[in-house]
């Protein structure tokens, strides 16, 4: 007897977390769109699960005759688990298991790819804080406040702040605990903030604390812009 066909599943990554939507899951469970919606609506689950482990997004299809807008559910691995688990079937085990491994997958190459951009983002720092030295900061206290600039800048929160906030240890370095998108957003800003305060010859934490807070500030309003391009409406945490 011939093994069942292969179950083909796509997964995407988002905001340093894994995600699969409800297209997918209705495609790979044999199912209409609107029921997995529907079941998604149903769940018997906490508010605090579902912020965390689903979402929505908007898109528009277009017609001969014009165009409509239609709601799609993200969700992460746990709300996938949550909403699968009363699909019952062999095709169904099968689906499964093609996303569990797509997971899998997925969330390998996001810990491979951030441990990369972690490595680079320590030599951008390493030349960030080279140039403070060289325009007259030089006590410990002063390079955590133009780091906190940077923070702030990006997340209006200084580090003692982002570790409270993300229930981190008191002492932590908050970038190792941070998603590839905000290693690359401090990375960023840390590149520009060197070339800003070589180039406009900035001297003192003073001077070098505000063009690092401008520089991430223009980061941040560049993520953002783009975040708001997706037409995304409610996404996942």
């Amino acid at each position: 007897m011939a093994p069942p066909p292969a179950v083909s599943v796509t997964v995407f990554a988002k905001n340093g977390k894994v995600y699969c939507d409800s297209l997918e899951v209705a495609n790979a469970f044999g199912k209409k769109h609107e029921h997995v919606l529907r079941d998604i609506r149903s769940l018997d689950c906490s508010a605090a699960f579902r912020k965390s482990n689903f979402g929505f997004r908007e898109e528009i299809q277009a017609h001969s005759t014009g165009a409509t807008k239609r709601k799609i559910a993200e969700m992460a691995r746990d709300g996938f688990m949550f909403l699968v688990m009363g699909y019952p079937g062999e095709a169904a085990a099968r689906a499964k298991e093609a996303f569990i491994a797509e997971f899998n997958r997925m969330e390998e190459e996001q810990r491979a790819r951030r441990l990369t951009v972690r490595e680079n983002s320590k030599k951008v720092r390493s030349n960030y804080t080279k140039t403070l030295s060289k325009h007259g900061v030089d006590r410990p206290q002063d390079y955590a406040r133009a780091t906190n600039s940077i923070y702030r800048g990006l997340w209006d929160k200084d580090a003692a702040a982002l570790r409270q906030t993300h229930d981190l240890p008191a002492k932590c370095n908050v970038r190792d605990h941070m998603s590839e998108t905000g290693l690359a957003a401090a990375m960023l800003a840390e590149a520009l903030s060197s070339d800003r305060i070589v180039q406009t010859d900035r001297q003192g934490i003073d001077q070098c604390a505000d063009a690092s807070y401008q520089c991430a500030t223009h980061v941040r309003g560049a993520i953002s812009a783009e975040r708001a391009s997706r037409r995304v409406i409610g996404s996942p945490e």
